[in-house]
């Protein structure tokens, strides 16, 4: 009689699953450092034992971080570098050099005695001291160098002293007659200190475009930057600013 029992549940319960549908599941949870995401994975497998055939569900879901990395400060950290303003009318010129006030700064000046130098290795002269061919930005300027001029050159050569020396006054495009046709070459600005001779410029031939000034009248002239032979020309004047 066990015998038979036994025998029936097991055949009944192989009918039973053989007629329900056999379901697996699986779920895990990946972990990006990366991004700092968590990724749900979910997969559920059925098999219909009447048809024979298998589905397959799958779910996946990102959850985004913060998650196990802490959040990122970023801190701006802002330097100021303050520099020191300079009081340049404190300063002092080397010595040798005649200085200027021009307000806000100091400026200084040098006679150069040089007999028939063109205008360009007087200027080269110039910047080798660290600075320029000088302008003048006032009358007294003028004045004063041209008087300092006349002394420096005279021992040398009395004839220089009524000859010519070249400043820092040029121009790109000269226009007969017209003083604004012509710039400073250095850091001098305005008009105060021109002293053009009568009837100049004049740009004769339209190649005069570097100037002189006498040093008896310290009236102006522009002529070629290269004077002819025998043109009374015997040195420059250069400037700077006052930076000792």
């Amino acid at each position: 009689m066990s015998r038979i029992f036994f025998a029936f549940f097991y055949f009944s319960l192989f009918v039973f699953l053989q007629s329900c549908e056999i379901k697996k599941t699986n779920l895990y949870y990946t972990y990006d450092s990366e991004s700092d995401s968590l990724t749900g994975h979910y997969e559920r497998s059925t098999y219909d034992s009447d048809s024979g055939n298998v589905t397959i569900a799958k779910w996946i879901e990102t959850i985004e971080g913060p998650l196990l990395k802490p959040p990122t400060t970023t801190t701006t950290t802002t330097t100021t570098t303050t520099t020191p303003s300079i009081d340049w009318t404190t300063r002092s010129c080397p010595n040798g050099w005649t200085k200027s006030s021009r307000g806000t700064y100091n400026y200084c000046f040098m006679a150069k005695y040089n007999q028939g130098i063109s205008q360009n290795s007087a200027r080269n002269d110039c910047e080798n001291d660290g600075g320029s061919l000088a302008g003048f930005q006032t009358n007294s300027e003028r004045t004063t160098m041209m008087k300092k001029a006349q002394t420096a050159f005279y021992p040398k050569n009395e004839a220089a002293a009524f000859s010519n020396v070249w400043i820092g006054l040029e121009s790109s495009n000269c226009v007969k007659y017209k003083a604004n046709s012509f710039s400073w070459m250095d850091m001098t600005d305005g008009t105060a200190g021109l002293n053009w001779a009568s009837q100049q410029p004049d740009c004769t031939g339209s190649s005069q475009p570097c100037v002189v000034m006498n040093v008896s009248s310290g009236t102006f002239d522009d002529i070629s930057c290269i004077p002819t032979n025998g043109y009374p020309l015997v040195g420059y004047i250069c400037g700077l600013r006052a930076n000792l």
